[in-house]
């Protein structure tokens, strides 16, 4: 008898020491990191943009492959043309696995009248969302 009472205390108490959950993914975060990506473009806040984004980063834009640097010149080149960036953004399909985000968008350059269907995927690095691979392919409307 002693002993299924001495059993039942020790579960209680493993019970009690149990590790809670974590808190579920808040794919808001990961939207809101998207969203500042694409506000940096559009000012073209170069070291804004870079604090945002992997050392891996890789872009694939305008049938384009581009590390940051190159991302960069990119960038570059297509506001010297005078061609403006203003991105409204909706459409977020987003997915979290550990430290591994991914996120389908749609994005409309509104200056151009312009529509991209958009996959990004991030990676949190200590805490922090960063963009790590970008893809962009324009779309009809």
């Amino acid at each position: 008898m002693s002993r299924i009472r001495v059993a039942h205390v020790l579960l209680l108490v493993i019970a009690g020491c149990a590790v809670p959950p974590a808190p579920a993914p808040d794919p808001g975060q990961v939207e809101a990191v998207v969203a500042r990506f694409y506000d940096g473009i559009g000012a073209a806040d170069y070291p804004g943009l870079d604090a945002l984004t992997t050392p891996q980063f890789e872009i694939v834009d305008g049938g384009r492959r581009m590390d940051f640097p190159g991302f960069q010149a990119f960038l570059t080149d297509v506001l010297a043309q005078g061609i403006e960036i203003d991105f409204a953004l909706d459409r977020f399909n987003t997915v979290i696995e550990g430290d591994v985000a991914y996120t389908t968008l749609h994005a409309v350059n509104q200056p151009m009248d312009a529509a991209f269907h958009e996959t990004v995927i991030l990676r949190r690095i200590d805490g922090e969302w960063l963009v790590d691979r970008f893809h962009s392919t324009p779309v009809r409307e």
